[in-house]
């Protein structure tokens, strides 16, 4: 078999005795392309509510809350004349029950490409361990990152990360709250992905 020079697929230099074109993936030996799969790159930000640590606590509280104010509803018909301790369980009760809505709310950002490679950032809101929403933001439609940083009518330092168009006021906030390091982290990641500036307004 002769020593091929160029790919005979994509007519690129190859090195004597190479039998795998870098430039296309062609295999000299077996005469066939090979494909790569390119691992798609994904940071996320914050975290879901749906952990067994938050999720398993959260049903068994909320059974005790019902129970909890069952008992007192069957006590408040019964000879019993504690009535202080009745409402006092019945607040108990009702404490617990909300107790999926405390431990059930979370929001989280990825920044990824979704499957045609196109840069994306995706928003999920959950509310009592349930999705109500995902805001999917293709960043190829922006074109910079702006971090504006104020203080609050209690002096405590406030920072927006915003996705900006056409330096007009189109605007689209990523991030909002107290956390520079997660805000900076987040403005990182996306300007690793698309190449966008990063300024401070």
């Amino acid at each position: 078999m002769p020593r091929l020079t160029h790919c005979p697929n994509c007519d690129a230099s190859l090195e004597p005795g190479a039998i795998l074109c870098v430039g296309c993936g062609y295999h000299v030996k077996s005469g066939r392309q090979l494909k790569t799969r390119a691992k798609r790159v994904r940071h996320d930000f914050g975290s879901t509510p749906i952990t067994p640590w938050r999720y398993y606590p959260a049903i068994g509280l909320t059974g005790l809350g019902a129970i909890l104010c069952i008992l007192c509803v069957v006590l408040s018909q019964t000879e019993y004349r504690d009535h202080e301790g009745i409402g006092f369980g019945i607040f108990a009760g009702i404490a617990l029950l909300i107790t999926p809505f405390l431990l059930g709310y979370g929001n989280s950002v990825s920044v990824t490409r979704n499957k045609k490679g196109e840069p994306v950032l995706i928003k999920n809101t959950w509310i009592c361990f349930r999705p109500i929403g995902s805001n999917t933001l293709y960043l190829d439609d922006w074109d910079g990152i702006y971090f504006e940083y104020w203080l609050d009518g209690n002096d405590y330092p406030r920072y927006r990360l915003k996705l900006g168009r056409d330096r007009r006021n189109k605007f689209f906030t990523v991030y909002l709250g107290g956390d520079e390091d997660q805000m900076k982290d987040i403005a990182d990641a996306i300007k690793e992905l698309t190449g966008m500036p990063f300024e401070r307004l």
